[in-house]
């Protein structure tokens, strides 16, 4: 996988793509940067960074770290009054719930 370094306002600094082999190498730094913005009360923004994440997750098929950024980014969601995406990333984790046999 190649990404580009990107500023803090997600433009490209340089036109040399970075080689990353573990896609945790950009998962967890994308986790990080969106629970520093939702400490800043940066919701949409940090909705971005949690979007982009959880593909990653996803990508791993690590059902954990998927939950973990999907009621992340709920709350986030909720945060900044986007009620209905928050009661969808909701749904999805009732889902997986389901699906693995745990207790709500």
């Amino acid at each position: 996988m190649c990404l580009s370094q990107l500023d803090m306002d997600g433009q490209p600094i340089d036109n040399e793509p970075i080689e990353v082999f573990d896609v945790r190498e950009v998962m967890l730094p994308l986790q990080n940067l969106a629970n520093v913005l939702v400490e800043q009360r940066r919701f949409s923004e940090a909705a971005n960074y949690y979007e982009n994440a959880i593909e990653l997750a996803e990508q791993l098929g690590d059902s954990f770290k998927e939950g973990q950024l999907r009621t992340s980014f709920a709350v986030c969601l909720a945060n900044a009054e986007e009620f209905e995406r928050s009661h969808s990333q909701f749904a999805l984790l009732a889902e997986s719930y389901q699906r693995f046999g745990i207790s709500e």
